[in-house]
């Protein structure tokens, strides 16, 4: 069974509208299903969903089966509508989401849940950063929607401006980042019902003129818990009548973000819920003002907490660059500097300061849900080494050998290339070199064992000076000086 694609310009997007007043079951066709009747229809639509149909009808018997296997397909459907003047109009355009098939009184009912393309963007959840703050908004979504078949997106808000600070898609399907990029201009998306396609709208879509509506019988709902919400999270612009929600019932067709004049209010649709009573297509249509469409901007919790394997790319100072192991944007994420934790700092610059090496594995660390706030933190050892062994020694190593060694009886200061200094509980100091040592003070210097002896041993000479006096002992013992005395 193949499926019914509908294709349509971008004018018919915005253009396509009721055709007459009354739409009749049997005058609706769901394709590619061959409906010997249509007993229910339920098709809703919105700002930030995805639009769905619900179907129940009567099948040929010989046909359930191949629906009920085609249904693994995700295979396209439509439903299309003709009014009393014989115009047909596309009620719905998406894929098939779930179809089962019951038997009563040997008819066979199939009901059928059909969803918008947009579903696909919601299914697998991601992980990707985009460091490089130069991007567009537009760069950003280009880069997952080429992953998906006519993948597309229509810009009302956003376009062309940069993301000006990095972005964490965490854990989330593409259509959860998609709408959180949106609230950060307190916008919506708005998902494209009427083609084929993943296609979207990102903020209002621009429809065509006002439509004058005056209906006899509306109502008219105050979400004041919402308003107050909204209100106290940074939406501006808004009025007490920005809380107020208009429902009314009418057969003429309307889309989502239509503007429409209710006795004389300029409102928009918000919702849409469609449905077949008493064998005909009437549709319950919720509107607000345009500022009634403002969102809350919102967060990714589930970041908080949230700890990435990553390896270091660049140093400077105190900050680093980072990829991010699990990254699918790992090749074309840019990068951006951020902190690295340290185990103690403070703003007079005391504290302790060891920067990781370039390559090395470390962990992106996002300590609440605004990503940019992101530090690296924690190198993390990946390979064993006979130095981390045992458990009672510490060390403080850098890449070029040079290391302290703490252990329970000694501390050991060593470049591993022959020169150390030991400090021994039981020996005491050992100062060992393969280049020359010197000790030098412009104060006293006393060297002295208040219980046992001091050696002084050399294979040449030894060389005591004191001004223009010398004793030197090299093979012999050679005094020079003014005066000598000898007792």
């Amino acid at each position: 069974m193949n499926g019914t694609v509908i294709k349509a310009s971008k004018c018919d997007i915005l253009d396509q509208k009721g055709c007459g007043t009354t739409m009749r079951d049997s005058n609706i066709i769901i394709t590619p299903f061959h409906l010997l009747s249509l007993l229910n229809l339920q098709i809703t639509k919105g700002v930030n969903m995805h639009a769905s149909a619900l179907f129940e009808g009567i099948i040929p018997e010989e046909k359930a089966e191949e629906y009920v296997q085609s249904s693994f397909k995700n295979v396209q459907a439509a439903i299309l509508g003709r009014d009393e003047a014989g115009n047909e109009v596309v009620l719905f355009q998406g894929i098939v989401k779930s179809f089962q098939t019951t038997t009563h009184n040997d008819l066979k009912v199939a009901c059928g849940h059909l969803i918008s393309e947009s579903w696909r963007m919601d299914i697998k959840p991601h992980i990707r950063t985009f460091q490089n703050t130069g991007l567009t908004y537009n760069q950003v979504f280009d880069s997952y929607l080429k992953n998906y078949k006519s993948g597309n997106c229509i810009m009302t808000v956003g376009k062309g401006q940069s993301i000006q600070k990095w972005l964490l898609q965490y854990q989330e399907t593409d259509w959860e980042f998609t709408k959180r990029q949106a609230s950060r201009f307190n916008s919506f998306v708005v998902a494209e019902y009427r083609i084929a396609g993943v296609k979207f709208f990102f903020g209002m879509p621009n429809r065509p003129a006002s439509h004058t509506v005056n209906p006899t019988h509306y109502s008219v709902k105050l979400n004041v818990e919402e308003y107050i919400r909204k209100k106290n999270n940074g939406v501006e612009g808004l009025t007490e009548k920005d809380a107020a929600c208009y429902e009314f019932t009418d057969r003429e067709i309307y889309d989502v973000a239509d503007p429409v004049s209710l006795h004389g209010k300029p409102l928009y649709v918000f919702e849409i819920h469609s449905t077949l009573e008493g064998g005909e297509l009437v549709h319950h249509y919720y509107l607000k003002t345009q500022n009634g469409f403002k969102t809350v901007k919102q967060y990714n919790e589930k970041i908080i907490g949230a700890s990435l394997a990553a390896n270091i790319t660049s140093i400077s100072k105190d900050m680093v660059q980072v990829s991010v192991k699990e990254d699918e944007n790992r090749q074309n994420s840019g990068a951006v500097w951020i902190p690295y934790s340290t185990v103690y700092s403070s703003p007079d610059g005391t504290g302790f300061y060891a920067m990781p090496e370039k390559g090395d594995e470390v962990r992106l660390y996002c300590p609440n849900e605004k990503e940019h706030v992101a530090y690296a933190i924690s190198a993390v050892h990946l390979t064993a080494s006979g130095a981390r062994d045992n458990p009672d020694y510490k060390s403080i190593k850098n890449k070029y050998g040079k290391e302290v060694l703490f252990t329970p009886g000694s501390v050991l200061v060593t470049n591993n290339k022959g020169m150390s200094v030991e400090l021994l509980d039981d020996e005491g100091i050992k100062i060992t070199s393969d280049k020359a040592v010197s000790i030098k003070t412009t104060e006293n210097m006393d060297i002295a064992s208040e219980t046992s002896s001091i050696s002084l041993v050399a294979p040449q000479s030894i060389s005591l000076e004191q001004g223009d006096s010398k004793i030197r002992l090299e093979n012999d013992v050679i005094v020079e000086g003014a005066q000598t005395k000898m007792q």
